[in-house]
């Protein structure tokens, strides 16, 4: 009987972590995200850049953030130039 127990609370114990890590997952991404929109704005002021409707300033931001992560994965490889970094964002 205390065996039954146990492993009911340990799956239930070990489900609650899972949900607690997926949480947590998708809320850094979309903290990840959120910082990623206010980058781009910032860019956008920096450089001038508006756009005609929202579907071409989705279009842009979603360049914009492939462009972000992909400097990212490189810099956190150590491998990343700055010259590559100013050029991506030259949109």
């Amino acid at each position: 009987m205390a065996s039954k127990f146990d492993q009911k609370t340990f799956i239930i114990t070990m489900f609650i972590i899972l949900v607690t890590w997926a949480s947590q997952a998708m809320t850094r991404a979309m903290l990840h995200e959120a910082s990623i929109v206010e980058l781009h704005e910032k860019w956008m002021a920096q450089f001038g850049r508006t756009y005609v409707d929202s579907a071409e300033k989705e279009k842009r931001f979603n360049i914009f953030m492939e462009n972000y992560e992909y400097v990212e994965r490189f810099s956190n490889e150590g491998t990343i130039l700055a010259s590559l970094a100013s050029m991506l964002f030259q949109i």
